[in-house]
């Protein structure tokens, strides 16, 4: 029965997706759209961090990893997500955002925060995918790569289908945002159910007040660019990041080891470890979370990252 539920979410989404955006428009935005907050000196070297899935900035706030840097003398910005909080100042879309928009967000956030230098990216999950994006169009505002348990995507869509392929429910993810939240949270709960069955963070940890159907638009674009290249012929040239090559800055890569599957392929530790840059990859004791599970121990491979590749 799951399988015939994932087509029928899938014929939904795509079908009933250029409706959407016949019917909508999207609204500009600015850095004054977002939830952003800021602490440490001015002239403190400026760290930004990026949430994932479903979380907002106050997963940093866990075993003080945001305060520990601030506590550094470094110049600490993070943000929610547009739809990822019920009190956000972003502007409500009912397409969501894509790649595009995401990126461009936070380049405004960059440039608002560093005007004339690059700046560090400390990102997990969907803040992953979305700091890749925005370094595969804007590789100038980046001096360096935090990527917390999920990788340097895959080279092709097909790929990076396969590397999720024990993600079970990820195929009901595409439609959250239409289905309405009731049924969204049951398909979460039922995604629950499937972790709480490994060593993994179960998402009863996870750290907003609840998750909407406004959340889903990073998966329905993911499955969108999918599905229009495999069956349209279509380029998915909204999402950029897995067609670069490994990002050139120094990147450090921290993953959780205490997961059914991985969200990076096999030899990209390998590929890190190998540079003479400072980059690096370590496994962590955790699940998803590896920030709120181990921050002591994510803060300090941070930190030691930092410090070594200060002059790159």
């Amino acid at each position: 029965m799951g399988w015939m539920l994932n087509v029928f979410v899938a014929i939904l989404a795509y079908f009933l997706s250029p409706l959407r955006f016949l019917l909508f428009t999207y609204p500009a935005v600015t850095v004054s759209d977002l939830e952003l907050h800021v602490e440490g000196p001015e002239r403190g070297e400026p760290l930004l961090f990026v949430h994932g899935w479903p979380d907002n900035q106050t997963m940093w706030d866990h075993q003080n990893v945001f305060s520990h840097f601030v506590s550094q003398g470094y110049r600490c910005a993070r943000v929610t997500m547009p739809h990822y909080n019920s009190q956000s100042v972003a502007k409500f879309h009912p397409l969501g955002y894509n790649f595009n928009d995401i990126a461009e967000m936070l380049r405004t956030t960059i440039t608002h925060l560093s005007p004339s230098k690059p700046i560090t990216l400390v990102l997990h999950d969907w803040g992953v995918v979305y700091g890749l994006e925005t370094y595969a169009r804007h590789p100038n505002l980046v001096k360096r790569l935090v990527m917390l348990d999920v990788g340097k995507l895959a080279q092709n869509a097909t790929s990076l289908h396969e590397m999720g392929k024990r993600y079970q429910y990820v195929g009901r993810l595409p439609g959250l945002q239409w289905l309405g939240d009731s049924l969204s949270q049951k398909i979460v709960d039922g995604f629950k159910a499937v972790m709480e069955k490994t060593n993994s963070y179960a998402l009863t940890h996870i750290h907003t007040p609840s998750v909407t159907s406004a959340m889903g638009f990073s998966y329905f674009y993911l499955h969108f660019d999918y599905w229009s290249e495999r069956l349209l012929g279509m380029p998915a040239d909204r999402m950029r990041s897995p067609k670069e090559p490994t990002p050139t800055v120094p990147t450090l890569f921290l993953w959780g080891a205490n997961k059914p599957f991985n969200f990076h392929p096999p030899k990209f530790p390998e590929e890190l470890n190998s540079r003479t840059d400072g980059s690096a990859a370590y496994p962590i004791k955790s699940g998803h979370w590896v920030s709120v599970e181990q921050g002591a121990e994510v803060s300090k491979y941070i930190g030691e990252f930092l410090h070594r590749t200060h002059a790159s």
